[in-house]
């Protein structure tokens, strides 16, 4: 599993990111006899010019008896710097932070790009986002009985007074997520790159498709998005005034846009399950989530196993409600005689383990606050790019798929049982789906 992720990188675009937004202005030629620092760990002694195999295009590359073609392959040398263009590629095909030779200057720019950004033709995309609400609650839970209660957590007191001074003044975060399963071991998965950086998602939708004359936007054909809303969904989506819900009405006017919403049932218990006593919650407090993650893993076992590049071609209702990442949880919430399945609190214990073992699968790798606005600004913008279907825009050539995830949590006592369990019960959880897929004309 190849997860995307910023997480450990400065708030500056790191390449080839950064250089996605502009072409760049030529820079001094490269004379230094070193090559740049980020590509030296992939030379060798065994790198010259008589080793290198690969075939390049004669055009560029090719040299010529003509004076006016051997000036032109004597400026293109050096604009190249002391390697040959051949043994760039090389080095390209060998370092994973090949972004950087696009910045260099033009002449990088225009040979490297292709072949660089030709790696984004696919893109597969996770964002997820909570309201801060629960977060705040966990973290006060935590600091108010850190020395009674939670001796054995101390070592985690800095990093949550931390986070609940910054999260105090924003409603949203963003969580970028990862999966601990190693896919490329498992039959009948395929390990795929998935970008969950809540930040490369918003510099993709904000500043590199709307720009058509990219070279990486140009290269990309085909963009699946799965958002899910931890908490909050009703605030951003499902409530009567919001400027998202009739976004995603309009979408469905749209020609060559499918567009499907379904409910699932909430798990039924039976009404004498209490409260149920489980071991000491592991993802509490620096997790903060628990049961609300069980379905982020089966979306990584989706996305593996080619199910999500299924549902880019469902065009009925049948398809989304009887096909998608909540297959699993149906199991729970069937009806028989037309009645719901109601669980014992047998039953009940062994489902909450398994979606609390489920749940340990998935790890944060980073958060980021906003405010509501800032999330608002943001899905406006990734629901009218991926619905776009005007042909003077490079978007509407592009096949998307967007799948939004959400919960209606109805009436529950969220407070009381979380201070309780901390943790937030299976049985609120009812969720909700929204698929939009497009195809270009």
């Amino acid at each position: 599993m190849n997860i995307i992720n910023l997480s450990k990188q400065s708030s500056e675009l790191s390449a080839p990111w950064k250089s996605y937004l502009t072409v760049p202005t030529p820079k001094s030629l490269i004379s230094r006899q070193i090559a740049p620092p980020a590509i030296q760990s992939c030379l060798s002694s065994r790198y010259h010019k008589s080793s290198i195999t690969r075939k390049v295009n004669s055009n560029v590359f090719s040299a010529s008896t003509d004076t006016k073609d051997k000036k032109a392959t004597k400026e293109e040398a050096t604009t190249f710097g002391v390697f040959p263009p051949e043994l760039w590629f090389e080095i390209m095909n060998l370092n994973d932070d090949v972004g950087m030779l696009v910045t260099l200057n033009k002449t990088f720019y225009h040979t490297f790009s292709p072949q660089i950004y030709g790696k984004f033709e696919s893109l597969i995309l996770l964002l997820v986002i909570s309201s801060t609400k629960q977060m705040k609650l966990n973290d006060e839970i935590f600091m108010s009985k850190v020395g009674i209660e939670f001796k054995d957590k101390l070592s985690q007191c800095y990093k949550i007074c931390e986070r609940q001074k910054e999260g105090a003044h924003y409603d949203y975060e963003y969580i970028d997520v990862g999966t601990t399963k190693d896919y490329s071991n498992i039959d009948g998965f395929e390990s795929k790159k998935i970008i969950t950086s809540h930040k490369k998602i918003e510099s993709l939708f904000k500043h590199i498709l709307p720009n058509d004359q990219l070279t990486l936007t140009k290269s990309i054909k085909s963009i699946s998005l799965d958002i899910s809303i931890l908490d909050g969904y009703h605030d951003l989506i499902g409530s009567k005034g919001s400027n998202l819900k009739q976004d995603l009405k309009k979408s469905k006017k749209m020609n060559g846009v499918f567009e499907q919403s379904i409910r699932l049932p909430r798990v039924n218990v039976d009404n004498g399950v209490g409260y149920v006593p489980t071991s000491d919650e592991p993802s509490f407090p620096e997790k903060v989530y628990t049961t609300e993650l069980t379905h982020l893993n089966r979306v990584f076992d989706y996305i593996n196993s080619n199910k999500r590049q299924n549902m880019t071609k469902f065009i009925n209702y049948d398809d989304l409600n009887s096909k998608n990442p909540f297959d699993f949880y149906l199991n729970y919430c069937s009806y028989k005689n037309g009645s719901p399945l109601i669980l014992s609190n047998f039953q009940y214990c062994r489902i909450l383990r398994n979606f609390e073992e489920k749940s340990q699968l998935i790890k944060i790798l980073n958060r980021n606050f906003a405010s509501k606005s800032q999330v608002n600004d943001l899905l406006h913008q990734i629901i009218e790019t991926m619905t776009m279907t005007s042909s003077s825009n490079s978007s509407s050539s592009i096949d998307t798929s967007l799948l939004i995830i959400g919960f209606d949590y109805g009436n529950e006592n969220f407070e009381e049982s979380y201070k309780r369990e901390r943790r937030r019960s299976i049985t609120s959880q009812k969720p909700i789906m929204t698929l939009l897929n497009k195809s270009p004309f």
